[in-house]
């Protein structure tokens, strides 16, 4: 088994011979903490976006400073906030490109967090947001982020670029809104998914109640039985050929 079809798609295409018996199982997401009630009073002030990993190239980050820009033009209201590490030697892309981040948003203030570790604190993070991004444009760099999943167990809408490594659990108008990463006007798409989240409620709440819904079948307990399934016919296969 494998976490996305992505990766499935990898292995079927390099082993032929394997293509019937690739299955696909997904990282689990601990739904006892990464949970939609508490989802905190939204300031009417404010509308805010968030990315929560680290803050590096291969993240689309730089679609989502020129995106946020032509959000925050169009509704001073809209914050992005990005939260996680910046440093080289921890995954980031340093401080250069964190300036170049800001300089792409231009007049658009970005508010940048240090990486929350605990999951409970980023838990809240996810739940305090109104719409949550995570633009990869890493084809070979992801197997199938957590992250965005995580998101959705709490209640925030999640806006992602077109990786076919998010295809098992944001589904574009289904549990999450999707963009073409490759698109020369990939930044204008993306703002236009953020901005539709952000201002059409009855989208909004429709795409968090089936993102949650979609999260849980992610639970820890059930991709545990996932497993144990997979790991029986296998076993059983095994025995079928080497009686």
């Amino acid at each position: 088994s494998t976490v996305s079809e992505a990766i499935a798609s990898a292995i079927r295409e390099q082993s032929p011979d394997l293509r019937d018996v690739v299955n696909i199982i997904g990282n689990p997401v601990d739904i006892a903490i990464f949970r939609p009630e508490g989802r905190a009073h939204r300031d009417p002030a404010t509308r805010t976006i968030l990315f929560t990993g680290r803050v590096h190239p291969e993240k689309g980050l730089d679609l989502l400073a020129k995106a946020y820009a032509r959000c925050h033009h169009n509704d001073p209201r809209v914050r992005l906030r990005i939260v996680g590490p910046t440093d080289i030697d921890r995954g980031g892309g340093g401080a250069a490109f964190v300036r170049s981040l800001q300089q792409l948003a231009g007049d658009a203030p970005i508010e940048f967090g240090a990486n929350i570790a605990d999951p409970s604190m980023l838990a809240e993070a996810l739940r305090s947001c109104d719409v949550y991004c995570y633009p990869s444009v890493a084809y070979f760099g992801e197997a199938s982020p957590v992250a965005p999943l995580e998101a959705m167990a709490c209640g925030a809408v999640p806006v992602v670029s077109d990786l076919p490594q998010f295809s098992g659990y944001v589904v574009d108008g289904v549990t999450g809104l999707t963009f073409a990463r490759e698109a020369a006007d990939a930044d204008v798409q993306l703002a236009e998914r953020l901005q539709r989240v952000l201002a059409d409620e009855a989208l909004r709440n429709r795409l968090q109640q089936s993102g949650v819904a979609k999260a849980r079948e992610f639970s820890v307990d059930r991709i545990a039985d996932a497993h144990l399934t997979d790991f029986e016919q296998v076993i059983n296969a095994r025995r079928k050929a080497h009686p």
